[in-house]
């Protein structure tokens, strides 16, 4: 192995550390995002911010002038992602008196009479 490829290893299993131990930590306190969950989105992060790092060593068959990077962007985006709510994300609450959004009602399946 090269020195760069020990150092990429060395950064990816410190993501996968740091976020295991940060899951564990949730996960022991009941919060939904556990252990898997923060392993995976730093795994992940630090995946896209190796890529980002390395591209133009990585991509040598692709004209120079094609790649556009920037880590700091892509670490703002990064950094920034999980704190927006996906659309998906909204819940229902049972105890109130509004009807749930038009999008999560269900349609009625077809009865067996029917067939």
């Amino acid at each position: 192995m090269t020195p760069e490829e020990i150092v990429i290893l060395v950064r990816v299993l410190a993501a996968l550390v740091v976020g295991a131990s940060i899951g564990f930590e949730s996960t022991f306190h009941g919060r939904p995002a556990g252990f898997r969950t923060h392993s995976l989105v730093c795994l992940a992060s630090s995946l896209l911010m190796l890529v980002t790092v390395y591209q133009n060593q990585w991509m040598t068959i692709v004209p120079l002038d094609a790649i556009r990077t920037d880590p700091t962007r892509m670490a703002q985006g990064i950094m920034t992602a999980p704190s927006r709510p996906l659309p998906c994300s909204r819940r229902f609450d049972s105890s109130s008196d509004a009807s749930p959004p038009s999008s999560t009602r269900t349609i009625p399946s077809p009865s067996r009479a029917t067939r």
